[in-house]
């Protein structure tokens, strides 16, 4: 199998302690993250969310939606969150913020 690589750049205008707050509290993604339909939290990490576990069900145009569980690997507060996943697939996840532009940060 090859290997595939998805990166996706978001331009957010907003401070970055309020997009590092929305990404941060993943069980409130379905509210605001039209991709995902559901979050259950399966397991509690520290007080990072280092080794928190979710199942997240996550659908798009294509007419059936995916559902695996992601665990926090790394956590570097308003820098970068790492988590693994597993179960129908597997793959690993950085989300790195970048504030240069301090009323836009990027979060990959």
């Amino acid at each position: 199998m090859s290997d595939y690589e998805f990166i996706t750049i978001w331009n957010i205008d907003a401070p970055l302690e309020r997009v590092w707050s929305a990404i941060e509290d993943a069980d409130a993604w379905p509210g605001w993250w039209k991709g995902v339909v559901n979050v259950v939290e399966l397991q509690a990490g520290d007080k990072d969310g280092v080794g928190s576990i979710r199942r997240t069900v996550w659908k798009s145009a294509l007419p059936y939606k995916l559902e695996f569980d992601s665990e926090v690997l790394r956590v570097e507060r308003l820098k970068l969150i790492e988590a693994r996943a597993f179960g129908v697939t597997r793959l690993t996840r950085v989300m790195a913020f970048d504030a240069s532009n301090c009323h836009s940060p990027a979060f990959e």
